[in-house]
């Protein structure tokens, strides 16, 4: 799948976690990365595969990633979802909202991934987060994994 053109929309804030694995990923592909704001809907007809990741937020991607894969016109095309959490084992859950989304707009998702990353956020903060030291070489190893898995 990837000998064609790849893009990968990635929301990364806080700590970089999902930026880190967006870059793991992106040279796999040898994908472009853009932030979901950066992202107008018609530039996603040039790419044959188009990955969507974010942390997860309160148990959910990133809302304008959701907004932006609510906004594609009904097509088929190809993608694949990814996330860093604090909680990973609750991958199929903080996928389902942005999967159900682009479900809907005629994508087929590939595959998904997910891996633990540092989490400071609401009442974490206050005892320094959990999942401090990910995505670590191994999470990043598994990701370029993932991504040649898409290939």
């Amino acid at each position: 799948m990837a000998s064609g053109r790849v893009l990968i929309i990635c929301h990364s804030s806080h700590h970089g976690n999902t930026r880190r694995v967006a870059d793991a990923m992106a040279m796999e592909l040898e994908a472009t990365i853009l932030p979901p704001e950066k992202v107008h809907v018609e530039q996603l007809e040039e790419y044959d595969l188009v990955g969507w990741g974010s942390g997860i937020y309160f148990g959910r991607h990133a809302t304008s990633l959701i907004q932006l894969a609510k906004s594609l016109p009904q097509q088929p095309r190809n993608a694949f979802v990814f996330s860093t959490a604090g909680l990973p084992f609750l991958r199929w859950l903080f996928h389902s909202s942005l999967r159900r989304a682009l479900q809907s707009r005629g994508c087929q998702v590939l595959g998904e991934f997910n891996c633990a990353g540092w989490d400071t956020v609401g009442p974490l903060a206050w005892f320094g987060g959990i999942e401090r030291k990910h995505p670590n070489e191994k999470d990043l190893q598994r990701a370029r994994a993932f991504a040649r898995s898409l290939a």
